[in-house]
């Protein structure tokens, strides 16, 4: 804040604090989607959540889970919230 012309904008996640309570119909329903794919599809998850991303961008956030055996903490995660 004491520099804003270093800065366009700022991306906050992951923020809802615990509390043992779901956070909602869409994220269940996600965690339903998650559980019901052997081997997910990350770049169309990516295109999903942000529309705007290009071929390439999505292609990139998929980049680092070539094929099902890497994607243990990406189906992991949405069990852990």
């Amino acid at each position: 804040m004491e520099m804003p012309e270093r800065f366009e904008r700022l991306i906050v996640m992951n923020t809802t604090i615990a509390t043992g309570v779901s956070p909602g119909k869409g994220f269940e329903t996600w965690k339903q989607f998650n559980r019901s794919q052997p081997d997910l599809d990350i770049a169309a998850l990516m295109k999903r959540a942000s529309p705007i991303l290009s071929d390439a961008e999505a292609n990139a956030y998929a980049a680092p889970f070539p094929d099902e055996t890497y994607k243990a903490g990406v189906r992991r995660f949405p069990e852990l919230v």
